[in-house]
């Protein structure tokens, strides 16, 4: 087809098939010299004697294909420029002639020089930074409830820029929030050096993308892009868009396994749909919601990963806002990061739901790293394996956090996790000054007043952090403040807070042994036992889940049981699974409540068997240490 001719020739069939079997096939631009050469390599590994040395898959050929295209587009667009520029033979002129036309042409110059000097330095000079700040989509159309699709599109264009060798994405976490904002601002704020902003108008069946990359010094677009396709197609128009934009900023392309199916899967336009809703409602934090959608998305279409890895996601952050053993739920997290990963392994997405769904430590690290070895501006990834080892190795988490930071400088929960970090390392000067250092969005100044609190409650400052707590509560540090007003000395108060806030939520098992431990020291020592003793019975299983032990740790010193407490840090000290949950953060970690001294464990934390006990913590959280370095040995986050 390329060249208008068979491949092989001979005067017999015998002579044909040894033609076939034997001799290479001709080269076609040596058949067809107006042929491109980069059409040359692709029709020898079709044509390859070998099976194995052929392509594997149709994707992959149409990878390669579409990357020629690219190349031809660009040559064709280099060439037309080109004619564009080619004076005609000039006529003589007198040497008075020429002085006048060289006037014209300065005088010209001198009023179009900013259009020229921009010409220039995009079409001759160097091509700017390939690193990139995507505006979220502006919506058009008549129905406004859709601002889902346009930011939902915007974040899955942001995923596949970020796989893209070569290009960095900045600001990721934030994107929803810098609509209407100048774009010189935000690619100022996040230190971009051009900025990808556009319109998204969804149809029925179809849906309209219009985009461009905008030089945010000049406001010059270098590049520019319109795609009207079925909803069906949505990954194939992401691949194209993240192939054009390298492109245009002179990045070399190499097509990978991901960038192939991206370009040949196909979705279901309402799984799509519904995916999008997840997307929109799980950065809103309305999880419960966020989990129907990404279920349903996945009934409609059981092989959209993206839909599994965010499944996944949100059951992950349900279980840190509640800290309940909720084994159903744990299930079907680790059913729905195995789906995702299994559909598409080369996503750094389902990379990160597979590390967060496991057990063992050390497949969690090798998960994360290999989601930033896929998308090396995935922020998300640096943060989640700051959390992992904060409580193993927390030099190195502030580190990922810090990158994490770099990456996406609007990710305020970096910030308030290098707060708690400094402060359960005693570094309270160190987070003070990150403190000071914060921006001051709203969002810092929630985190920002979590963090003061937290640095007076590690300092020992109680009578300062009950003030501090009275004048702008923190919701989410109630139980902290009901403590610090029994070590400050006000037992009254502190009971009539517990009593309060265990009637508002009777599960908190945390806030039942802190009622538990005041009726006890009231002389309350039956009703004390009585208020925990759903929590001892479920710690006393043997196959008592993670959570449940934690709680009755806390239980246990409650009503001062120090062996009870003691046998119960060994079960942790004993077993992995329980040592990542003691020391992930639901609420303060375990091993910040023993540092502390925290309320309840302060009753028996001086006991001989509690000390015992702690040295036997003390040697896991060394071996946990160990595997953190060697697992991260050749990750340094820069």
């Amino acid at each position: 087809m390329l060249t208008g001719r068979l491949p092989f020739a001979g005067a017999t069939s015998t002579a044909l098939a040894l033609q076939i079997v034997q001799a290479p096939a001709p080269v076609p631009s040596t058949i067809n010299p107006s042929l491109p050469v980069e059409f040359d390599p692709i029709v020898a590994k079709a044509m390859a004697k070998s099976l194995e040395q052929r392509y594997n898959a149709a994707v992959s050929l149409a990878a390669e294909l579409r990357s020629v295209g690219a190349i031809l587009d660009v040559r064709s667009d280099m060439q037309e420029a080109a004619a564009v520029f080619v004076p005609a033979q000039p006529a003589r002129r007198s040497f008075s002639g020429w002085i006048i036309v060289l006037i014209v042409l300065a005088a010209a110059g001198w009023y179009e020089r900013g259009p020229i000097r921009q010409f220039w330095r995009h079409s001759v000079g160097p091509a700017p930074a390939p690193v990139i700040a995507v505006m979220p989509l502006e919506l058009l159309g008549p129905d406004a409830s859709q601002t889902y699709f346009a930011d939902g599109l915007t974040e899955d264009l942001i995923s596949r820029l970020g796989q893209t060798k070569g290009l960095r994405v900045l600001g990721r976490s934030a994107t929803r929030g810098y609509r209407d904002r100048p774009l010189r601002d935000v690619a100022r704020e996040l230190g971009a050096g051009v900025v990808l902003t556009g319109s998204v108008r969804p149809g029925a069946d179809t849906v309209k993308v219009s985009l461009e990359l905008i030089d945010p010094t000049d406001g010059t677009a270098i590049w520019a892009g319109q795609y009207t396709r079925d909803i069906k197609d949505i990954f194939a128009v992401q691949e194209q868009v993240a192939r054009e934009v390298a492109v245009a900023l002179r990045l070399k392309l190499q097509p990978t396994a991901a960038s192939a199916r991206a370009a040949a899967r196909l979705v279901d336009q309402r799984a799509y749909d519904a995916y999008l809703r997840g997307r929109h409602a799980a950065a809103e934090r309305r999880l419960d919601e966020a989990q129907r959608f990404f279920e349903d998305a996945i009934r409609l279409d059981a092989g959209l990963a993206e839909a599994h890895a965010g499944l996944a996601e949100v059951l992950h952050l349900v279980d840190g806002y509640d800290a309940a053993d909720d084994p159903a739920r744990e299930a079907r997290l680790r059913k729905a990061a195995e789906r995702a990963y299994e559909l598409d392994p080369d996503s750094p997405q389902a990379n990160l739901a597979a590390g967060l769904a496991s057990e063992k430590l050390s497949d969690a690290l090798e998960y994360l790293k290999r989601a930033i070895a896929l998308d090396p501006s995935y922020s998300e990834a640096y943060h989640q394996i700051g959390d992992q080892i904060a409580d193993f190795d927390p030099v190195r988490a502030i580190a990922f956090y810090r990158r994490s930071l770099a990456l996406d400088p609007l990710m305020s929960v970096n910030h308030a996790d290098i707060v708690y970090v400094e402060s359960a390392m005693g570094r309270f000067d160190d987070a003070q000054r990150e403190l000071d250092a914060a921006p001051g969005d709203a969002a810092s100044k929630t985190w920002g007043q979590w963090g003061r609190l937290t640095v007076l409650l590690g300092r020992h400052q109680y009578d300062a952090m009950v003030a501090l707590y009275i004048r702008t509560p923190v919701p989410q540090f109630r139980l902290e403040y009901v403590n610090s007003l029994r070590m400050a000395g006000r037992a009254d108060d502190a009971y009539r807070e517990a009593m309060s806030l265990v009637a508002q939520n009777p599960s908190n098992c945390a806030a039942r042994a802190t009622l538990a431990a005041l009726r006890q020291e009231r002389g309350l020592a039956n009703l004390a036992r009585q208020t925990v003793a759903p929590a001892l019975a479920a710690a006393a299983r043997e196959s008592v889940g993670p959570q449940s032990l934690r709680c009755g740790v806390l239980s246990l010193a409650a009503i001062a049981d120090a062996e009870g407490v003691a046998a119960q840090l060994r079960r942790i000290a004993g077993r992995e699974r329980f040592l990542r949950a003691w020391a992930l953060d639901t609420g303060p970690t375990g091993s910040a409540l023993l540092k502390n001294g925290q309320y309840p464990l302060s009753r028996v934390i001086d006991q001989p068997a509690v000390v015992d006990a702690r040295r036997e913590l003390d040697k896991a959280y060394a071996a946990a240490s160990a595997q953190v370095g060697a697992a991260l040995g050749d990750v340094t986050p820069q």
